[in-house]
């Protein structure tokens, strides 16, 4: 009489799942085994978007999150300029000049993975104004995307413009505006803004006003 005996056993080894089934019959002892493996994905690093930032601002590094896969826990270290904690997986930095930095992550089986940010250092001055009486301001800046812009002065006839650009030159927001008795003053609430910097461009018929503003977040 042969009967059938099965064990599943499920055992943590190098592979992160195995599952090991014996069949035996007793009296003509026959094993069958069968593994089925679960492989990890791969370890990824990531350092987050490359930033452009004025020169009195913090720019925080890191994904969402920084280190992904592989076998947790995880472990960072980042190397670059005016770093406040490299063995955070988000950290702050205040940097002076523009430049790189890397995160290199390393799992819980010394597994490695790196990946590399761009900061950039803008001056935040704004572009030459043309030759007219007029005075062209954003304030608060930097904002967290709620501005105003005021300009005010002699206006020649000709449409008024406010547009609102990246530094790549896309068009954010774009507004005809009118001035009355000498003054114009429009408000923004901009609360999708990312942050980084911005140029606000006030069209004066054939004239230009160009300031930078940043946004914080």
């Amino acid at each position: 009489m042969y009967i059938p005996l099965i064990i599943c056993m499920r055992l943590k080894l190098l592979i992160p799942l195995c599952c090991f089934c014996f069949l035996s019959l007793w009296g003509n002892a026959q094993t069958y085994i069968s593994v089925g493996v679960t492989q990890a994905p791969a370890l990824v690093a990531n350092a987050g978007f490359d930033q452009t930032i004025c020169p009195w601002m913090t720019a925080d590094l890191g994904g969402s999150p920084t280190a992904s896969g592989g076998s947790p826990t995880y472990t960072y270290a980042w190397t670059g300029d005016s770093i406040n904690d490299p063995s955070l997986a988000g950290p702050t930095v205040h940097p002076t000049v523009s430049g790189n930095y890397i995160v290199t992550v390393t799992d819980a089986k010394n597994c490695t993975a790196s990946d590399t940010v761009m900061v950039t250092v803008d001056t935040c001055v704004g572009l030459p104004d043309p030759k007219l009486p007029i005075e062209f301001t954003i304030f608060p800046n930097p904002n967290s995307g709620n501005f105003r812009a005021v300009a005010a002065g002699e206006f020649p006839t000709g449409d008024l413009t406010l547009k609102i650009t990246n530094l790549q030159g896309q068009v954010i927001e774009e507004r005809t505006v009118k001035a009355v008795q000498g003054r114009m003053e429009e408000e923004f609430a901009l609360p999708l803004l990312s942050g980084g910097i911005y140029q606000v461009h006030f069209l004066v018929g054939e004239h230009q006003f160009v300031r930078k503003m940043s946004v914080q977040k």
